[in-house]
């Protein structure tokens, strides 16, 4: 296998292994934010949308649906209705960045399926709703969501549109508006937040190597227990964040048999 496609696949790997070990967090003192809203359920039948006269179907539902039939013909296949599920059968709504018209969250996939293929609405295994909005008369893809039913609207915001918390009470993590679209920025890791994008940042999300003999942390501090010490030679290390209220530690996965831990930034050598 080739350098850099195993890069990225033991990178995937440790990544998801890292957010599956998360511990469960319903919340504290230390939460700093402040909860606007959250996303309200719109009922709809997804198989009005496949019949010549769509009234009751939703403008944004019937533009994924016409997408999602292009790409199952395209690789050979037929679109069809999926037996609907509780979520499935509506959209979530929000007012996402105050212009009077709301954005949707639904997941594609538990609506139709493709006899060709697996329908491709999401980037990844950790989320499964797409948000749309309108643009020019046009629904565009501007985010992925994990479950938008355990999500909430925050009061702050990022250009203009609301910051979102998502997952709260298991693996929180917030999105924010980032060049045109929602990326995940921070996600809770045991008792931190971690800054995991900001394009000020050039290390988050990089491969990277450890000065020889770096300590690997069980927490951000200098006096932190060492969980072991950076050997020569030693493979690369994913960075999975920036620690938000220390940001002078980040939180690597070192993938030998995919550890993780904190370290100093004056420990990392590709900066």
């Amino acid at each position: 296998m080739p350098m850099q496609k195993y890069r990225w696949w033991v990178g995937a790997s440790c990544l998801m292994l890292a957010v599956a070990g998360q511990q469960a967090w319903a919340g504290s003192a230390e939460m700093p934010f402040k909860v606007a809203g959250k996303f309200r359920r719109v009922p709809v039948e997804p198989f009005l949308c496949r019949s010549d006269a769509p009234p009751k179907c939703p403008a944004v539902l019937a533009a994924a649906e016409k997408l999602a039939a292009a790409d199952c013909t395209r690789q050979g296949g037929e679109l069809s209705n999926r037996k609907a599920t509780a979520d499935a059968e509506h959209l979530y709504a929000y007012d996402l960045n105050g212009d009077g018209r709301p954005e949707y969250a639904f997941n594609t996939r538990d609506m139709y399926e493709c006899s060709a293929a697996p329908i491709a609405d999401c980037p990844d295994a950790t989320c499964a709703y797409t948000l749309y909005q309108q643009q020019g008369g046009q629904w565009q893809v501007i985010g992925h969501m994990k479950d938008p039913e355990h999500s909430k609207i925050l009061s702050s915001s990022t250009d203009g549109y609301a910051d979102l918390l998502q997952d709260e009470h298991r693996s929180p993590l917030i999105s924010q508006w980032q060049a045109g679209s929602y990326a995940r920025t921070r996600a809770r890791w045991g008792n931190w937040w971690l800054q995991t994008a900001d394009m000020n940042d050039p290390l988050l999300g990089q491969w990277s190597d450890l000065a020889e003999g770096s300590p690997v942390l069980a927490t951000p501090a200098d006096n932190a227990k060492v969980l072991y010490t950076q050997p020569a030679g030693a493979s690369f290390v994913r960075i999975i964040g920036r620690v938000v209220s220390k940001p002078d530690f980040y939180y690597v996965n070192t993938c030998q048999a995919c550890g993780d831990g904190f370290v100093k930034k004056v420990d990392i050598k590709k900066q």
